[in-house]
């Protein structure tokens, strides 16, 4: 049997590799505005050895 809808929460990992700041921003911001806010309990961000230094 599957837990009540309301004890789930989500975490998002996003992992990047050289991408501008504002693709990082965009990501992170359509995950906040698509999920609901009671759901969302973390957003981590991976850098996946970026050559960029950023």
């Amino acid at each position: 049997m599957l837990p009540s809808l309301g004890c789930f929460s989500v975490g998002v990992v996003l992992i990047f590799m050289n991408e501008a700041t504002s693709i990082i921003l965009r990501a992170i911001t359509s995950i906040i505005n698509r999920t609901p806010s009671h759901l969302l309990k973390e957003i981590v961000l991976v850098d996946d050895y970026s050559s960029n230094g950023k």
